[in-house]
């Protein structure tokens, strides 16, 4: 104990001795630490902390299988729920649920709250227990009885935390339901599902022995079913099983139109995490890349500083010290400095998982548990003790074993690194050039697709354009709403919308033209939205033939609907689709065409205009739809105006989701803007560090050289050969870092491919600018040790030998 403190005294000297050394490798391993640590605390978050559940991971979703037409997860009927659960034999448990929405009115006004519809038994085998009172009993289900389990931060912040409401009765629904509150459950429960962080505010148990459950038939998806693998069981296992089930249901029921669907085992922290497992990963590659160039930078550096300290190094060995003496003593400095950057990498991570947190999708799975815990302390602490010895080892063991008499007769002038030495430095040189340029190419690649779906034109209006999402609409108030909404000062047009742009594939059905047989021409689903007149004006969507919807399409008129020309293209390629006919199953109805509008790239940014299909809203009524008002200024000045002029036309009309047109565009590019962020404050980072590397090492060369350099120009080098040479020296270590760069990201780019649009992952053109870049900043980096060097003095310098 006595001989490591004396070595942390020692080494502690040395670090006060040497400020500005010291400085600048506490600076570069705070940034790579830092870097490392704050993706840690995010993949710890998302994809490395159990899920709060009873036994997380033998749990698992199964889904209907819809590969044909590009579904794999999708829901799952009540009648295939229950044959599953009677025939398996590797769940323990099987149980169903759904998402769904009610209203709940109080003094203020009416809010929609979100909950789930779910079979009794799914408590239990999610290992749930109530805060306060109890959860479902077997018999206590819909339709029969109408009870409910409240949510601890619904009964907070409507119902006031009164435990007194147990056993009583609250109203829910458009219906005002009397449903009997049974139970609260503890704070900070959310939906079982991908990139769900909205707290459930309430459950209700359905019956899976009621009809109910089975409603609609093997065609009718609408339950999530979660089950738990018994101990032993493997998904492998699971899925084989289910995999037979499925062909003994198709064999023995065939009524399902759509053919008997395939079962997708997925473990449910694995479809929780969602597409953020693949964000997480880029990142966290590329907060290791800095890592590791940063470990490269500070190798280089203590291999320059061992050459210093070659003498004092010699005098220790020649009294008496041993080697692993001195590589004890070397190590001990590495992990103080370390220990140090560490310290200052916590904090900056601790920024970091801030700002990430604020760049995030808001739909990034558990957002919500991101943040600095004691896991991620540990995690930095493992990282500073294993980098503090690394980066101690590399240069101690070869500064270990001085050979004596050629150090005690060196002194610091003329001590120069070996051949090992020089090629080790350049060797970390190299590496760096390489990382920084795979961060580059990958960072540009993200940057100019962004900067291609920013420039894309989606085909309708986005700017100054505000949107509200309005539920439990009455009778006519929608009509109310829309004319107060026209006469407002500061709006141009006003329309309504069931499924805004963007904001997801709405349902729709199958259509069959007149005179054509659904055999002749295939499935080819077509999403309905309903509008009301002027909506194509407000929108900027030009008519292509036909007219608008008018007032006078009511139910008592011709069925009339509006397509877009991707739908007219693929039904009547060669001919004018106006007053042409077609049966909708989603319109319940057979609908005449009326109008066709440009199309729109209405399900994503990235996709190709879909088919759709337009109903009017006094033919097609619904209780939710979308308000869209176009403004001469900024649309968010008319918030509050609007909400006050809802309110008094219906006081229990619902209003969420206040965002403007170009809110919701963003938030569609939302992951690829965290991305090209992220992995370009990553590159920035590698390039300045990679920079400073070359630095070091083209001025520990030319420091080297003083002595040669005098004597060239004594003999009649000019300070434009020396300047050349030094230069020629730097390029050469970039040329050859550059080429190893370029090979790795050819190889690597391509998993960032699902984050492109209209560009490859091997695009010239961003290889090219990129590798320019780190060229550039490499030469400006050995620029100014070069140009130090060719105004060296040569008696100066012949001095300096």
């Amino acid at each position: 104990m006595t001989t490591l403190l004396n070595d942390i005294k020692f080494g502690f000297r040395q670090s006060v001795r040497n400020p500005g050394f010291s400085v600048i490798v506490v600076l570069i391993l705070a940034l790579g630490i830092g870097a490392a640590t704050s993706v840690f605390s995010i993949a710890n978050g998302v994809l490395l902390r159990a899920l709060p559940y009873k036994n997380p991971d033998r749990l698992v979703m199964l889904f209907s299988d819809y590969s044909k037409w590009g579904m794999k997860r999708a829901p799952v009927s009540g009648m295939n729920f229950l044959d599953w659960q009677e025939q398996n034999r590797s769940f323990e448990e099987m149980a169903v649920l759904r998402s769904m929405e009610m209203t709940y009115r109080h003094k203020d006004g009416t809010d929609l709250i979100e909950g789930m519809c779910v079979s009794t038994d799914l408590f239990a085998l999610l290992g749930w227990e109530a805060l306060v009172g109890r959860t479902f009993r077997s018999e206590e289900t819909w339709p029969d009885h109408h009870y409910v389990v409240l949510g601890y931060d619904f009964w907070q912040r409507r119902l006031g935390g009164d435990e007194a409401l147990l056993g009583k009765a609250i109203t829910l629904g458009r219906s005002e339901q009397a449903y009997t509150v049974v139970g609260i459950m503890p704070s900070g429960i959310r939906f079982l599902e991908a990139e769900a962080n909205a707290l459930v505010d309430f459950w209700i148990p359905v019956d899976r022995d009621l009809p109910e459950i089975a409603m609609g038939g093997r065609g009718c998806l609408r339950w999530n079913v979660v089950g738990r693998l018994k101990p032993g069981i493997s998904l492998r296992q699971a899925q084989a099983e289910m995999d037979t089930i499925v062909e003994r249901i198709a064999k023995a029921d065939s009524t399902d139109p759509s053919g008997a669907p395939a079962v997708n085992v997925v473990p449910l922290h694995a479809y929780v995490a969602g597409d953020t497992r693949l964000l997480i990963l880029l990142a966290g590659g590329g907060a290791g890349c800095v890592l590791l160039i940063a470990c490269a930078n500070v190798i280089t550096l203590l291999l320059a500083r061992s050459l210093a300290r070659r003498r004092e190094i010699a005098m220790r060995a020649a009294l008496g010290a041993g080697q692993l003496q001195l590589l004890r003593q070397l190590v001990t400095e590495s992990l103080l400095l370390s220990l140090v950057g560490g310290a200052l990498g916590l904090m900056l991570a601790v920024g970091g998982v801030a700002v990430f947190r604020a760049i995030a999708p808001a739909d990034m799975a558990r957002l919500h548990e991101i943040g600095v815990d004691p896991m991620t302390v540990v995690f930095a602490l493992g990282v500073v003790l294993f980098i503090g010895v690394v980066v101690g080892l590399i240069p101690g063991l070869r500064t270990s074993r001085p050979d004596l008499n050629e150090a005690l007769k060196a002194d610091s002038g003329s001590a120069t690194l070996r051949f090992g030495r020089r090629r080790l430095a350049s060797l970390f040189v190299v590496t760096e050039m390489a990382l920084s340029l795979i961060l580059l190419i990958s960072s540009g690649l993200l940057i100019n697709s962004l900067s291609r779906l920013l420039r894309l034109d989606p085909g309708d209006r986005t700017e100054n354009v505000l949107t509200l999402e309005l539920e439990n609409l009455r009778g006519d108030s929608p009509h109310e709403i829309l004319q107060r909404a026209r006469s407002m000062p500061g709006v141009r047009s006003a329309a309504l919308i069931r499924g805004l742009p963007l904001c997801g594939i709405l349902s729709g059905s199958n259509i069959v033209p007149e005179g054509k047989q659904e055999s002749e021409i295939g499935k080819h689903s077509v999403t309905a939205r309903i509008v009301t007149p002027g909506y194509f004006h407000a929108m900027g969507i030009p008519f292509l033939a036909g007219r608008d919807f008018s007032e006078n399409d009511t139910r008592d008129s011709v069925r009339v609907t509006i397509i877009n020309e991707s739908l007219a293209r693929r039904f009547w390629p060669n001919e004018d689709p106006v007053g042409k006919k077609f049966e909708f199953g989603w319109a319940g109805a057979v609908v005449e065409i009326i109008g066709v509008v440009r199309g729109t790239r209405s399900a994503a940014l990235d996709a190709d205009p879909i088919l759709e299909a337009f109903l009017p809203l006094r033919q097609k009524g619904t209780s939710r739809l979308s308000l869209l008002v176009t403004t001469e200024t900024d649309p968010t000045n008319l918030v509050g105006p609007l909400r006050r002029e809802i309110r008094a036309i219906d006081a229990n009309v619902v209003i969420r989701d206040i965002r403007t047109m170009a809110d919701i565009v963003a938030r569609t590019l939302a992951a690829r803007r965290f991305l090209a962020v992220v992995l370009s404050v990553f590159s920035v980072s590698a390039v300045v560090l990679a920079s400073f590397g070359i630095y070091g090492v083209i001025a520990h060369s030319v420091r080297q050289r003083t002595p040669e350099i005098g004597i060239r120009m004594a003999l009649g080098a000019r300070s434009s050969d020396v300047l050349r040479g030094v230069l020629k020296q730097g390029l050469k270590l970039t040329l050859v870092g550059g080429a190893v760069g370029l090979a790795g990201a050819l190889a690597l780019t391509r998993v960032v491919s699902s984050f492109l649009y209209a560009i490859t992952p091997t695009d010239p053109m961003t290889f090219a600018c990129t590798s320019l870049l780190l060229l550039g900043a490499s030469l400006l980096a050995t620029y100014v040790p070069a140009r130090r060097a060719s105004k060296i003095d040569p008696m100066e310098a012949l001095r300096y030998e």
